[in-house]
């Protein structure tokens, strides 16, 4: 995948962290750039909205919910990595 283009929504995960929370507009592409050794997640607290697996070193993408909110997530192998997501 290649490295997101200027003004893409980038959500980065690095020394078992998120970057800071994010504002995207309904149904926008996020990039998420996983710099740990580690795979994580970004899975939505709101059952079944969004669960994104990402490997060591890598990158995947995630369409951001349609509906305007405030949606926490946190990874599911690392619960206390959590951030939080804003549509609108």
């Amino acid at each position: 995948m290649p490295p997101p283009g200027p003004g893409t929504p980038v959500i980065t995960i690095s020394g078992m962290g998120y970057s800071a929370p994010i504002t995207v507009a309904p149904g926008a592409q996020i990039t998420i750039v996983n710099d740990d050794e580690v795979a994580h997640t970004v899975t939505s607290r709101t059952k079944g909205l969004f669960d994104v697996h990402v490997g060591g070193k890598q990158r995947a993408l995630l369409t951001a919910p349609s509906d305007p909110g405030e949606y926490g997530f946190d990874c599911t192998y690392h619960p206390a990595m959590v951030s939080s997501l804003t549509v609108k």
